[in-house]
């Protein structure tokens, strides 16, 4: 496997943590502290943390994620992440969405200004490199859609158990700079899950199918995601006090193997007022 290849199966693996490190709304003051790691074919490679504040009327988040072990040895990675948005009618509405990550030799930003569902202003450096393959990007691809963070979080509706099919059954749009993407998830069941400070208990089991919609080069796509079948699975917990939940635990299948998202730590804590929330530094 070329430096390349493996360069970007590192990246993935921050973005993997970071994407998971976001908010839920709740029906008072709520803030959240998680701590993950992440292990690929399994071995560690990255640890990431997240804190999170919410109000009724809004939420903010922040994370972090770096490389670890081994895998230090070949790309010293890190990168954060950070998302504003208000909460309308018990749905997200993203305001600010930022992600950088840094390597020795590479950098990755992405800003985004979003207003209703529609992302106004954005900015990816570097750009993506235009190609004969590649499907190109149209304002309409900016409509209707989530930052990579706020598709993270998952509110039920209503005042029946949260722990049901409405946790998973939906479709979710994402635009996170570069790419337009969809993830339909589906309910399987509900779990034990176990091995996080401040949590142990039953959490939604979620399959999702990933469907590049624009930006990709279609000659590089993978076969699993032109099949609809990449085994991607996501075990939610929920937060104490919120009719919302949040991943606890997540596979996905790479090139390398499978990667493993874990929480260690899931506490959540009930406040009058949430100060203003920081990227916590991983472990």
């Amino acid at each position: 496997m070329g430096r390349h290849s493996v360069m970007k199966q590192l990246r993935g693996a921050i973005t993997f943590a970071l994407l998971l490190a976001a908010a839920a709304p709740a029906a008072a003051d709520t803030r959240l502290e998680g701590r993950y790691s992440v292990s690929l074919a399994g071995l560690t490679i990255a640890t990431a943390a997240i804190v999170l504040d919410v109000r009724p009327d809004g939420y903010v988040a922040a994370g972090s994620a770096k490389l670890t072990g081994l895998m230090r040895a070949f790309a010293d990675g890190h990168g954060t992440a950070a998302v504003r948005g208000g909460i309308v009618g018990g749905k997200l509405v993203p305001q600010t969405y930022a992600m950088t990550a840094q390597s020795r030799k590479e950098a990755d930003e992405v800003r985004m200004a979003m207003a209703n569902g529609t992302v106004r202003d954005f900015s990816a450096v570097p750009p993506l490199e235009p190609e004969e393959d590649r499907v190109p990007l149209t304002e309409a691809h900016r409509k209707g859609v989530l930052d990579p963070m706020s598709a993270a979080l998952f509110i039920v509706p209503g005042t029946g158990d949260v722990l049901g099919p409405e946790a998973c059954n939906r479709t979710l749009a994402i635009f996170d700079g570069r790419y337009r993407s969809e993830v339909e998830l589906t309910f399987v069941g509900v779990e034990k899950v176990s091995g996080a400070k401040g949590y142990a208990g039953p959490a939604v089991l979620c399959t999702a199918k990933y469907r590049p919609i624009a930006g990709h080069r279609t000659s590089r796509l993978p076969d699993r995601y032109a099949r609809g079948n990449d085994p991607i699975r996501v075990w939610l917990a929920p937060i104490t006090g919120t009719r919302s939940l949040f991943p606890y635990r997540a596979t996905v299948g790479t090139i390398l193997g499978t990667a493993v998202l874990q929480a260690t730590a899931f506490k959540t804590e009930q406040k009058e007022r949430a100060a203003a929330t920081q990227a916590p530094r991983s472990q």
